[in-house]
């Protein structure tokens, strides 16, 4: 109730004497924030777009380029200085928000491709790795970056209706994803399966247990238990009910049961339209349909692949659960026996 005290008569001075008629959605949200400022962060800037900067801290490494990449942690706020989304775990806990099923980790944000907030790419655009940024979007920032049309029109999805408050802070700079992920996935691998060759750009696959050479054959139907994570080590599915369990992520109202797969001549007939079998299984992302076309019964294995394998650029993350946009990911597979 303090904020209200404060800000509410700067408002009245903007305000009061203010030709409504005369002024635009983005006229009256600029007096809000100038009202705001002024009480709150007078020292701040704001630039020629609308951004405003309340304070900066440089970083030691590189700075994202055009087209370019950068994995971000963020936490956002509204003017009144409510915590509206965070990818820290730790203020999540304090603020007691905290669920395991949520991924809690850097995001990657791309710069011009239309994924990311106009007032976020520009900010993104004047920082570097370990940078830290907190930055106000005013409403008319809140649109996404590189959004245009067949016309080449730029298309307006503005998000919010009201000013936010993002605190930023830069890690992993990427020039081009796809390199940065073929490193990723080499380091990885030498950590923890050291040895194991990538026999496809981008593929890696090692059995844990089970024969050498014996796969099923086309038509037979598997089935298959699994524990999908990213290479942080954040489960974002599984249908084992014990590994839910131990990684808190169990819903009662959830079935747990191996997935039923029916295998094909090849890994493509087995990953979505690719079957002639409109009643196969369809959907399965490529790197997951490769790894199970090289088991057979009985056999426990791991994969790890790039996002190019698995959702690519999409976001498939509902409230911070599930995957975000260009992902790798990890899969930990066993088949059940025959008959089983």
């Amino acid at each position: 109730m303090r904020f209200f005290a404060m800000l509410l008569p700067a408002l009245m001075l903007f305000c009061g004497c203010a030709k409504e008629e005369d002024e635009s959605a983005e006229e009256i949200q600029q007096r809000i924030l100038e009202a705001y400022l002024q009480t709150h962060y007078p020292d701040a800037t704001q630039l020629e777009s609308g951004l405003v900067i309340i304070e900066s801290e440089p970083g030691t490494g590189k700075k994202p380029i055009e087209y370019g990449a950068a994995y971000m942690r963020y936490n956002t706020k509204d003017l009144y200085g409510n915590y509206t989304a965070t990818t820290n775990r730790e203020i999540a806990e304090q603020l007691g928000t905290y669920s395991p099923s949520v991924y809690y980790g850097p995001k990657l944000m791309t710069l011009g491709y239309g994924s990311t907030l106009q007032g976020l790419n520009e900010a993104m655009m004047m920082m570097n790795k370990g940078a830290k940024m907190t930055v106000i979007l005013p409403p008319w920032l809140t649109s996404y970056d590189g959004n245009y049309n067949y016309t080449g029109s730029l298309i307006e999805t503005q998000t919010s209706s009201s000013s936010v408050i993002y605190e930023l802070e830069m890690g992993d700079v990427v020039d081009n994803i796809m390199d940065f992920q073929i490193d990723s996935l080499e380091s990885y691998r030498d950590i923890n399966f050291p040895g194991v060759d990538s026999t496809v750009k981008g593929y890696y696959f090692k059995k844990l247990e089970g024969t050498v050479t014996d796969t099923v054959v086309a038509e037979k139907t598997v089935k298959i238990n699994y524990i999908g994570r990213l290479l942080d080590g954040y489960i974002f599915d599984t249908n084992i009910a014990d590994s839910a369990k131990k990684y808190r992520i169990y819903d009662s109202e959830k079935a747990y049961e191996p997935l039923e797969v029916t295998m094909k001549s090849s890994y493509t007939q087995m990953t979505s339209g690719e079957s002639s079998d409109s009643s196969s299984d369809e959907g399965f992302v490529e790197g997951f349909a490769r790894a199970v076309k090289s088991m057979t019964y009985g056999d426990k294995a791991v994969t790890f692949f790039w996002s190019s394998m698995g959702y690519g650029d999409t976001n498939n993350s509902v409230n911070g659960e599930g995957v975000p946009s260009y992902s790798m990911l990890r899969f930990d597979l066993y088949m059940l026996p025959e008959g089983k």
